[in-house]
């Protein structure tokens, strides 16, 4: 049985939520969610090369049934709006008007469409090369896995990064090269760089509410990878200003980190964590000037 699913930001001067597609064998089914959408709102959806469809919008959770095909390499182009008023889009825009026409709204205008307008319905979101920051850490999560918590084959480098230096040792290239990617060099705000991909996972991927109890004045996501593994990202304030931001991984408190990470990662205990894992390793990043913070 076929089973496709593919997911696009939907943004307007940030994320404001997202679209997912599902195609169960030959049925497709959409889900539309956002913290801010009610039912005074509109959309038009185009999936590849299927026709425009229009729906009104239910509220936070729009699921609809869709009578069209869905293949992997399929755009998925979504405007919704308020009135004359884009709410947010994910791919090309749709034509406002065309919504409107479709449920017998008139234009309170007709005002010729600019230059800039036209531009903007000209440009899509790559739905594919959302930003993550996986490969930053990617030696980190594969050493720290289930799968390595129960063969008990922590600490081994990954092989995916190369090795630079013939001088050093493997572990300190690795090393090297991991903290490299995490660092942004003469990066006068390092935060403002990433904000938008960043707030678009943190709209997509599930809140961690342990962590953010655990944790004052901040919040978490679980990006998951590997059917039930995964990672953590998180943003922690001072003063209502995003001060850090963090990655991790969960683990067990003795069994030590990979070699690469263990000057740089804190454990960090949380209790009624689900087995195996005990807590987490969590690395920790200046927003200003994206330098690590050592222990």
């Amino acid at each position: 049985m076929t089973l496709i699913k593919k997911t696009a930001v939907l943004t307007n001067k940030g994320a404001e939520g997202y679209i997912t597609v599902v195609r169960i064998g030959d049925e497709v089914g959409a889900k539309i969610v956002g913290e801010n959408f009610d039912s005074d709102m509109l959309l038009g959806l185009k999936i590849g090369s299927s026709p425009i469809y229009f729906y009104r919008v239910n509220n936070k959770k729009t699921e609809l049934n869709l009578n069209c095909t869905f293949h992997h390499n399929d755009s998925i182009n979504c405007t919704i709006i308020k009135g004359d008023n884009l709410v947010a889009k994910a791919g090309n825009k749709i034509n406002i008007n065309s919504i409107k026409e479709y449920f017998c709204i008139p234009p309170k205008s007709q005002k010729k469409t600019t230059f800039t307008e036209i531009l903007d319905s000209e440009q899509s979101l790559d739905t594919q090369n959302n930003f993550t920051p996986k490969t930053e850490i990617e030696s980190f999560t594969k050493s720290n896995s289930k799968k390595d918590l129960k063969t008990s084959n922590m600490g081994k480098p990954t092989q995916d990064i190369p090795l630079k230096d013939t001088n050093k040792s493997d572990s300190d290239n690795l090393e090297s090269d991991f903290l490299s990617r995490l660092t942004s060099q003469n990066s006068e705000n390092f935060y403002s760089g990433i904000k938008e991909k960043l707030d678009e996972l943190f709209v997509i991927h599930p809140a961690d509410e342990q962590l953010k109890e655990a944790i004052p004045d901040s919040e978490w996501i679980k990006i998951y990878y590997d059917n039930d593994d995964y990672y953590v990202v998180g943003k922690l304030y001072d003063n209502a200003k995003i001060a850090y931001l963090s990655y991790g991984v969960p683990g067990v408190k003795n069994i030590a980190p990979p070699k690469l990470t263990k000057d740089i990662c804190q454990w960090f205990q949380i209790p009624n964590l689900p087995s195996p894992y005990e807590g987490y390793y969590l690395i920790f990043q200046n927003a200003k000037n994206g330098e690590v913070e050592k222990e």
